[in-house]
């Protein structure tokens, strides 16, 4: 799946807040046409993959994040204190 530089702008700012008449103006498509792309782009294979890429990316991360305090607490704990 390759996608334009200019159609990967909007899978990214589409991730952001899954508004798609906004992404597509911050992706550089036009202000007065924004919503119609928009939907036109939201129905290619390609992009949907790469957007549930990103999803599922994102949620990734978002797990990492929440794991790292049961990891950094303990390890924390075995360091003795400097003071």
């Amino acid at each position: 799946m390759s996608l334009s530089p200019k159609r990967q702008r909007f899978v990214t700012e589409y991730l952001v807040d899954h508004n798609g008449t906004q992404s597509a103006m911050r992706a550089g498509y036009s202000p007065t046409s924004a919503k119609v792309t928009a939907s036109r782009l939201l129905t290619d294979a390609n992009l949907q993959q790469a957007v549930a890429e990103g999803t599922l990316a994102i949620a990734q991360k978002a797990q990492v994040d929440a794991d790292l305090p049961q990891i950094v607490v303990p390890v924390a704990m075995l360091v003795p204190d400097a003071r």
